[in-house]
């Protein structure tokens, strides 16, 4: 049986790109992989810059698409233009090379004149400003002017002297600009040339009136109002000093009857009309008059504007307002139909709410506009914020309220812009945030003592005598009204019976045991170890009867020192048998009379320091 073998078919190490690299460069490149090409400064790539891994055959596999080649980056020749030239002139310019501009004649150059090749491929002066060589403006002569009137002209440019109505010119009338600022001519001078004052026609007036017009200058003619003026309405002053016509006349105007629209009458009706003159167009009954509804005679002889029509009567529709509708909706309405307007949602009417056809064919005066309804900003809380904040809100757009640190909303959280134009809720209130006082620790207190605690405000608490705070010490009051830690509490501190290791007294020993005689009750002393629960009960009597006694052997000093001593050696007798089971029940009387001694020990120590040792041990 023939067995078969999987072949890893990869991609061979591609040639090497001349004046280029390729990465990454491996010895073969699996299916999928991928290479860039780029070359070295002063040569661009040709072709693709990427390459992949391409499985091309069952067995074969090779990059595609081919790689590109590294060719020399050259700069193309410069754009040319008809006012400069450059030298040398080749096809192709190597990175470095320079190149020198000059202008045509009449140019000067502003600014370099040479480019030099870069490696971007492009000249660092591609183009150069020559401007050409200018003449200024020699001015105009008096009572004249210049043509072209401008800044400067250019060399070859002319210009032309022209003298003002009613003066003829002396010299000559057009220069050139022949070099920089030299014209091939002097400005000439202008004379002036008038006529005399031909007069006014009857029933008329000339303008403008003077006593002399120059050459050139015109005298133009009017007739009073309902004349009308025949001839020449102006005439002009000629270089042989005459007028080139006569005066005109003026006649009276009159205006023909223009004739009735179909269907309608013109009021009054003549023969002829004076100028001023005015008549009416009226439309029979169901019809309406389209045009103008009167006419009056000018000083043309003809009546203003064109004789009206008359057309049966009935209202186009006159279109909804921008974001509004009207009803009914038709393309033409009766006399007499009457229309509404109304606007979409969160729109609202403003103008004329409705409208009537008239038999004029056009619907009664106004303007119906729909406006959008908005909410203005409400304000800011004192102590707080608005958020988002903006000039207007549309209908829908919610603003929230919130307050600074140590203050808290007093009313709604946030509002809504209504269809009203108003916000849903009134702008809250933000009041100062107080805490309670702290719950007080048993046997202890706080500091200070107040009825409300403003925010960040601090208490300190502490314990009565002989007990130990267990917790916080100090406490702030938070932004929630609260304290930030809870309330500790006041204990009876743990109480070491002896050097070797702790046990723990029951509350009326510890009681003893902290030289807090507040109370005469029995006195438990509870011993615990893995093997046996010792409960040695002491009652008053017991230490009385033993206080007793022990004070009819001893003198106050010598019992004073042997409670030391006995407390002392239970200490350390203590520590030595009581570890073994057998001696426990013998450790119980030696923790007794340890007891007794240490109370003996507190009342003489006790005694000593009041200066009360002899009337105590009486």
């Amino acid at each position: 049986m023939m067995a078969f073998r999987c072949l890893d078919i990869r991609c061979a190490r591609p040639n090497r790109l001349r004046n280029g690299q390729v990465e990454p460069l491996r010895a073969d490149y699996g299916i999928g992989d991928a290479i860039r090409f780029s070359c070295r400064t002063g040569y661009r790539l040709v072709g693709n810059e990427e390459s992949t891994c391409t499985l091309t055959s069952e067995v074969e596999a090779t990059f595609t698409p081919a790689g590109p080649i590294c060719e020399p980056i050259t700069c193309n020749a410069p754009s040319s233009s008809s006012t400069y030239s450059f030298f040398p002139i080749k096809s192709k310019y190597a990175i470095g090379d320079g190149i020198t501009y000059t202008c045509a004649s009449g140019y000067k150059i502003v600014g370099g004149s040479v480019g030099e090749c870069l490696r971007s491929g492009k000249f660092n002066v591609e183009q150069v400003r020559c401007d050409p060589i200018t003449c200024r403006n020699p001015g105009s002569p008096a009572f004249g002017t210049i043509s072209p009137d401008q800044a400067t002209y250019n060399v070859g440019d002319d210009v032309t002297h022209k003298c003002n109505d009613g003066y003829r010119i002396r010299g000559v009338s057009i220069a050139t600009c022949v070099d920089e600022n030299v014209f091939s001519a002097r400005i000439p001078l202008c004379e002036g040339i008038t006529c005399d004052n031909p007069g006014a026609p009857r029933f008329g007036e000339i303008y403008p009136d003077r006593s002399k017009y120059g050459l050139g200058q015109r005298a133009s003619f009017r007739c009073m109002e309902g004349y009308e003026l025949k001839g020449a309405s102006f005439i002009r002053c000629e270089d042989n000093g005459e007028f080139s016509d006569s005066i005109p006349a003026c006649n009276p105007v009159t205006c023909e009857f223009p004739g009735s629209p179909d269907n309608g009458k013109t009021q009054p009706q003549k023969d002829e009309y004076t100028v001023n003159d005015v008549i009416t167009f009226e439309c029979d009954d169901g019809y309406r008059l389209v045009g103008l509804e009167s006419s009056r005679c000018s000083d043309s002889g003809r009546f203003s504007g064109f004789l009206p029509t008359c057309k049966l009567a009935y209202c186009d529709n006159p279109g909804a307002p921008s974001f509004g509708v009207i009803s009914p909706f038709q393309p033409r309405y009766a006399v007499g139909d009457k229309v509404t307007y109304s606007c979409t949602k969160n729109y609202e009417i403003s103008g004329v709410t409705s409208a009537v056809c008239l038999a004029n064919g056009q619907f009664s005066k106004g303007q119906a506009v729909c406006k959008r309804v908005s909410c203005s900003f409400p304000g800011v809380p004192d102590n707080g914020f608005t958020s988002p904040v903006s000039p207007l809100y549309g209908i829908g757009d919610s603003v929230t309220y919130s307050c600074i640190r140590g203050y808290e909303v007093v009313g709604s959280t946030s509002a809504t812009c209504l269809s009203s134009g108003q916000f849903s809720d009134a702008v809250p209130n933000c009041s100062e945030q107080l805490c309670r006082p702290p719950v007080k620790p048993v046997f202890g207190s706080f500091a200070p003592d107040l009825p409300k605690y403003m925010y960040n405000q601090k208490v300190t608490f502490s314990c009565d005598e002989g007990y130990q705070l267990t917790g916080s010490r100090t406490s702030m009051c938070g932004t929630n009204g609260r304290f930030s830690e809870a309330s500790p509490t006041c204990e009876i501190p743990r109480v070491k019976t002896s050097i070797c290791g702790e046990r723990n007294f029951s509350s009326s020993a510890a009681i003893l045991w902290n030289n807090q005689f507040q109370t005469i009750n029995p006195v438990s002393i509870r011993l615990s170890d893995s093997l046996y629960v010792f409960k040695i009960k002491i009652k008053t009597v017991l230490f009385t009867r033993a206080f007793e006694l022990y004070s009819s052997i001893y003198s106050a000093q010598q019992l004073y020192a042997l409670a030391i001593l006995y407390i002392s050696f239970t200490y350390i007798f203590h520590c030595l048998l009581c570890t073994a089971p057998v001696l426990r029940l013998f450790c119980t009387d030696i923790l007794l009379y340890s007891a007794l001694f240490k109370l003996l020990y507190y009342y003489f120590e006790k005694a000593k320091n009041a200066h009360r040792t002899r009337s105590f041990m009486k």
